[in-house]
């Protein structure tokens, strides 16, 4: 049987980045939550950190940060992602109605 690529040459694979083989930088993960998200953010990119962001509804004031993962200790340019409230709670479901039993 041929393999897949079947006459082609096997191809070394490029050296394994450092930080993968040793464990990188370790770094505490400042706690931002309850930052607004622009100080949060900026605070932990100046530690070395890649931040992303996303939105929930909460009733938190709008901007800020309700959410960080991961907490406690992270590795130098490991991605972060604040989850930050809209400021707002969508309203509730209306109450189910009520059915005649037979």
């Amino acid at each position: 049987m041929n393999g897949i690529l079947g006459p082609a040459p096997a191809l070394p694979l490029p050296a394994t980045d450092p930080q993968y083989v040793t464990g990188g930088v370790r770094l505490q993960v400042p706690d931002e939550i309850a930052q607004t998200t622009d100080i949060a953010t900026a605070a932990l990119q100046q530690e070395g950190f890649v931040v992303t962001t996303g939105t929930v509804d909460s009733r938190a004031p709008a901007g800020t940060v309700v959410g960080e993962n991961p907490l406690g200790v992270g590795v130098a340019g490991q991605t972060i992602t604040l989850v930050s409230s809209s400021g707002h709670l969508p309203p509730p479901p209306p109450p189910p109605r009520a059915t005649a039993r037979p």
